[in-house]
């Protein structure tokens, strides 16, 4: 049931936000911004039991430094997705754009250490006779 207190949160910011840009549109953007930390703040505390399966997986499967890459890569998706609607919102879809580009050369980079790894781990099983 938090689907429905976080959709109830997002219907009444929006109708705030609509109401207050009929009268005093200045202030739309500080509202907006508001009722995006209230709700990331609620998205985040809904993640908190996915990243400690996170933490508990990478105890019994992989390294602590791959949950780590793991938990830095959705942050990182979750921020310039983000950060990218806003953009648009404002009326600058191409510094969105430019944003969406430059997050996904970032997670490519971050992820540069653990594809050396599973190439090498690839090159080793096929070299095995």
């Amino acid at each position: 049931m938090e689907s429905v207190k976080l959709c109830a949160a997002a219907f009444l910011c929006t109708v705030t936000v609509v109401l207050v840009r009929q009268y005093r549109s200045e202030f739309t953007l500080p509202i907006r911004t508001a009722a995006v930390i209230l709700l990331l703040g609620f998205g985040l505390v809904l993640l908190s039991p996915t990243v400690r399966w996170i933490e508990t997986l990478s105890q019994q499967v992989f390294s602590a430094d791959h949950a780590t890459l793991l938990l830095r890569a959705l942050c990182i998706l979750f921020l310039v997705r983000i950060c990218a609607a806003l953009c648009r919102d404002c009326g600058e879809p191409t510094i969105a754009l430019c944003l969406e580009f430059a997050g996904k050369a970032e997670l490519i980079l971050l992820m540069i250490p653990l594809l050396e790894q599973l190439l090498t781990g690839v090159s080793a099983f096929l070299s095995w006779q």
